[in-house]
């Protein structure tokens, strides 16, 4: 069998307060932190997980919240973004990493919901990038292209 992308999993909405693992309603800190979770999907297919349908993984993302980025909850509003990151079965050490098709679908949902996020709810204020494990390489991802 060829392992797949789940079809069905479409990029989360990130107007929509459940499409976040993590997002303050009303801000209360002068700085925000944008984190995004390494990695916690290890299937073989689909090759991205489908983070908005299985409860067990958004479980596992918002464990995190408290178990690494909870260091910045005394001083920045944390943001966090679901994303359908790839497995690294679908990771291939002898191709570019950030090319491919698999890793391009989480990456390119964290840059919309950054984008998301500059336009509607960071209202100016300062702000830390914070990531882990595979998030840090998307988070790279994210610096290059901008």
């Amino acid at each position: 069998m060829t392992p797949t992308t789940d079809s069905s999993s479409q990029r989360p909405d990130y107007s929509r307060l459940d499409s976040w693992a993590s997002r303050p309603t009303a801000p209360t800190q002068s700085v925000d932190a944008f984190y995004v979770f390494p990695t916690i999907y290890s299937e073989d297919d689909p090759l991205n997980m489908d983070i908005m349908h299985r409860r067990d993984l958004q479980q596992k993302a918002q464990g995190l919240m408290v178990a690494q980025a909870g260091v910045y909850s005394a001083s920045a509003d944390l943001f966090a973004p679901y994303y359908r990151q790839t497995s690294f079965v679908a990771l291939d050490a002898d191709e570019n990493m950030y090319e491919n098709e698999y890793f391009r679908i989480g990456a390119d949902d964290v840059a919309a919901a950054f984008d998301y996020y500059l336009t509607y709810l960071n209202q100016g204020r300062p702000f830390i990038l914070a990531s882990h494990s595979q998030g840090s390489l998307v988070m790279i991802d994210l610096i290059r292209r901008r």
